[in-house]
């Protein structure tokens, strides 16, 4: 009786190992898979001698690896922090992974996860496959999984009004920590990432034009920020000739997440809650915005290479809105009506629209 030809598994502890026969040579090996479906394809595609690709796990390791000395220390925390997160996905080869079982994948972490996290979830695997697709490993994204449509919020920013007692809050609470609390000023006053902020140089800073260039960014590009006269009269108290503004006590750089607490406390001290260092960096942007400033200038100070992602920054002003409305009002000659002279009229009257219309 002739065999079936084709890979047969067997399981060697909780792992399945393949085995078949090409030219008169016993091929071996394990697929590294728990599962028999998984197993099974990659032991298929090593008999009909199709190469091997890697597992999504060890596609977000090999991108780690390459682009570790790259991307700021945030993000590669959370492309590697995705490991954690890859349930069912971590053992399939990455041009096997269907719609069908992103989409799943997905809904499993919507069960304990909030839509905008699994979002941040999505666009990481999307990044790696991209990687991936740039070195010719894949071809094109084997899946179509697109985003979460989210309700856009308003998001915290600090309100103009409590600007002033909130600097002093950060001051009144980092105490002797003088370095802490002035890169948090930098952040709020020139719009840095806390990593930039955190790793600001004095040489950096031209005293005649009163401007800092930020030497060291995410996106390896940097611009002359003008400084505010407050935060140049505060950088003079201790001005030095080179090296870190704001050094940890042990005279090296403060570690990312190290302005977290200040800002929570010196936030929760004046009423506004979810403030967050890179919340500063919006702030900074929606209040140039109010002032005028064209958002193609905001987009080169903060750097950023699209309009699109500027504009994320910016917060809307329901201030500004009102203004508008009440100077639309005095164009349209219905500026000055109080709503009793409105409702003596009756309501057939308060609804007719006026000829100018």
């Amino acid at each position: 009786m002739n065999r079936t030809p084709g890979p047969t598994l067997k399981l060697v502890g909780n792992v399945w190992h393949y085995r078949f026969q090409r030219g008169g040579v016993r091929v071996m090996r394990s697929t590294r898979a728990t599962d028999y479906t998984k197993a099974y394809e990659i032991a298929l595609r090593a008999y009909l001698g199709e190469p091997e690709k890697p597992t999504l796990k060890a596609g977000v390791e090999e991108w780690h690896e390459t682009n570790e000395k790259v991307f700021s220390p945030a993000h590669l925390r959370n492309v590697w922090d995705l490991r954690k997160h890859l349930g069912d996905l971590a053992d399939v080869p990455v041009d096997h992974l269907t719609t069908e079982r992103v989409e799943g994948w997905r809904n499993d972490l919507l069960e304990r996860y909030s839509p905008a996290t699994v979002n941040q979830r999505l666009r990481c695997v999307k990044l790696v496959l991209n990687w991936l697709i740039r070195r010719g490993v894949l071809s094109k994204l084997p899946f179509v999984v697109p985003m979460i449509k989210l309700q856009k919020k308003p998001r915290v920013i600090v309100p103009v009004e409590k600007s002033a007692v909130w600097q002093e809050s950060v001051v009144r609470i980092a105490g002797s920590r003088w370095s802490l609390a002035t890169a948090v000023m930098m952040a709020f006053a020139l719009g840095l990432r806390e990593g930039e902020a955190l790793g600001a140089r004095w040489e950096w800073i031209d005293w005649e034009l009163c401007t800092y260039s930020p030497g060291e960014t995410k996106d390896r590009k940097t611009v002359p920020i003008p400084m505010p006269p407050w935060l140049v009269d505060r950088l003079r108290q201790r001005k030095r000739s080179g090296g870190l503004i704001a050094p940890s006590p042990r005279g090296g750089e403060y570690s990312p997440g190290a302005t977290w607490a200040l800002i929570r406390e010196a936030s929760a001290a004046v009423g506004v809650v979810g403030l967050h260092p890179h919340r500063l960096r919006a702030n900074f942007a929606t209040r140039l915005s109010e002032d005028g400033i064209p958002v193609q200038d905001i987009q080169r100070l903060l750097r950023h290479r699209s309009l699109l992602t500027t504009a994320g920054y910016l917060e809307p002003s329901m201030d500004r809105v009102a203004e508008a409305q009440n100077r639309v009002a005095e164009r349209l000659g219905l500026a000055g009506k109080k709503g009793q002279e409105i409702g003596e009229e009756g309501s057939a009257s308060a609804r007719r629209v006026p000829d100018r219309f």
